[in-house]
């Protein structure tokens, strides 16, 4: 077996013992109460589509932002690009979507609201309430983020940042490998989860 596999197995291994152990936990015993860890965000990916490719490809290399949008509106004096209504941004292989993006042309930020959910070259999908990033769309803030993994696995949290080289750093976290539905496709607590007060994830590596 390769260590990917085994390292699939041990995590999945660790699920089924943490749902076994919660079949058969006794009551905590009386003392003093430990002080209540910190709230992260649901793990559950909330009910919006990530973006699909474009429909219409770029030439490679070409660093220009594919935009659409139900809604366009251009600032001539300030350069500001405000879009509405099902926003769709493309640059190489990242992809965004979103109910509201304000593109500064002049500095090059871009700001999106609402039902936003980013999407990486490796296909991992960070959704979050907002987010502020460049005009590359790599490296940028995101304020309660989820990240589903690609390969299985999500990582939720209060505030992210994404870098240039892709990896993200998330501050007050949580991640399991684990499911986060029932078999029929409920919503559920997942049986075994990480939580941290920082973590980096590095998707070219798969690694955390």
């Amino acid at each position: 077996m390769t260590r990917k596999g085994l390292l699939l197995s041990a995590a999945l291994g660790l699920c089924l013992a943490a749902e076994a152990r919660a079949q058969t936990q006794t009551e905590p015993t009386q003392g003093t109460p430990a002080p209540a860890p910190a709230a992260v965000p649901s793990l559950q990916a909330p009910p919006v589509e990530p973006p699909p490719p474009s429909p219409t490809a770029l030439p490679e290399g070409d660093d220009q932002i594919q935009f659409t949008a139900d809604q366009l509106d251009y600032d001539n004096e300030q350069d500001v690009v405000t879009a509405t209504g099902d926003v769709r941004l493309y640059r190489r292989s990242e992809r965004l979507r979103a109910d509201k993006v304000l593109w500064n042309r002049k500095s090059g930020q871009v700001v999106a609201e609402g039902n936003v959910v980013l999407v990486n070259p490796q296909g991992d999908s960070a959704y979050g309430d907002k987010v502020e990033l460049t005009d590359t769309l790599k490296d940028g803030v995101v304020q309660n983020m989820l990240v589903v993994l690609d390969a299985g696995g999500r990582i939720a949290a209060q505030h992210g940042e994404r870098h240039e080289d892709g990896s993200f750093t998330v501050q007050n976290a949580a991640y399991t490998p684990c499911s986060v539905s029932d078999a029929e496709n409920c919503p559920k607590e997942p049986t075994w989860k990480v939580t941290a007060d920082r973590v980096i994830y590095e998707p070219d590596k798969k690694r955390l």
